[in-house]
């Protein structure tokens, strides 16, 4: 094992858990705020101060020679900062004295079908020094993909109408993301965590579709070519603080914010080319801001030997900017 990833993956019973963090389904909604529903991974019972800097991102830069052990929760505990319907995992650092840091290293290289090459990796490391505790990580983890797609339109009674030919499908990703997470524990036992974030991906996508429609006696006819280049690139920033002061015996007083914007510029091109040379290009162009503004804070405290209480408010702002451009040439 290298990171928590992998020491997570070797314990029986929460591969499903892991996996809807680290690998989630696509064009799945995202949640807004943070909210206190389903299973958990928490590091040092608390939740991770961020959005696009989550968990996920976290798990992969955290040395397994850091990890002391991973506890399995299930119901609710004074001593974790999340109360949850599901279960909880957690994942607890050790962050006693001077830990000797530690680091992980990776270089990727993907060559597709074409010829083409993409290279890649990452690089992390974190330590403890007294009271202060750091993790940091550069990454670049490009993806390219070729697809190949037969498509056949039926009419209601079944009869085959059209057949559309997917010769090339080159989506091609690139993202570049530096993170950093800081804690620092005062001497009367407050805690400071700090999170931050900066990816920059630039992706693009090709696609050409040939169409043929189909007449009634089952005869296709080339009708026209199609060729759609998407370029989008999209820079994400976020910073996120998590405060935790202690109030009198057992009272404990914690307050998170976050703050995440993403700016995208996108270009997507659609021409079509028919065999009377007629061309019909469209061209669409948008710039979009999209921010999230989060602050929770919670007060808990014991009201017996066994019980404990805890009252809290979580705010979020939501904010969308977006600006379209429309164009369209034929001829």
């Amino acid at each position: 094992v290298i990171t928590a990833v992998d020491m997570l993956y070797r314990v029986p019973g929460i591969s499903s858990i892991v996996d809807a963090v680290m690998k989630p389904v696509k064009n799945q909604p995202a949640l807004r705020g943070f909210g206190s529903s389903g299973d958990q991974i928490l590091v040092n019972n608390k939740r991770i101060a961020g959005k696009a800097n989550e968990i996920a991102v976290a798990l992969e830069r955290i040395p397994a020679t850091q990890v002391s052990r991973i506890e399995l929760i299930r119901g609710t505990s004074a001593e974790v900062h999340v109360r949850s319907e599901g279960t909880i995992v957690n994942i607890i650092i050790d962050n006693s004295g001077e830990a000797q840091g530690a680091g992980s290293w990776q270089i990727s290289s993907l060559l597709s079908e074409s010829g083409k090459s993409m290279h890649g990796g990452n690089l992390s490391y974190g330590a403890n020094r007294g009271n202060l505790q750091y993790l940091m990580s550069l990454a670049s983890q490009p993806t390219f993909e070729l697809q190949s797609r037969d498509e056949r339109f039926l009419s209601p009674h079944g009869r085959l109408t059209e057949q559309r030919f997917e010769e090339e499908q080159r989506p091609k990703v690139r993202p570049y993301t530096a993170t950093g997470n800081l804690i620092y524990q005062f001497e009367n036992g407050d805690e400071l965590r700090l999170n931050g974030l900066l990816s920059n991906v630039d992706r693009l996508n090709e696609e050409i579709t040939e169409r043929l429609p189909v007449d009634a006696a089952g005869v296709p006819t080339f009708l026209l070519t199609e060729v759609r280049i998407d370029q989008a690139d999209i820079f994400t920033w976020e910073i996120g603080a998590d405060y935790e002061k202690r109030l009198g015996k057992s009272g404990v007083l914690q307050t998170l914010f976050i703050y995440s914007r993403e700016e995208k510029t996108a270009e997507e091109n659609l021409s079509s080319f028919a065999p009377n040379n007629t061309t019909v290009e469209n061209l669409e162009l948008a710039d979009t801001a999209d921010t999230e503004a989060i602050v929770r804070s919670a007060y808990s405290w014991d009201i017996s030997d066994t019980q404990n209480f805890e009252i809290g408010a979580e705010v979020v702002k939501n904010s969308l900017d977006s600006d379209l451009q429309v164009f369209e040439n034929r001829d």
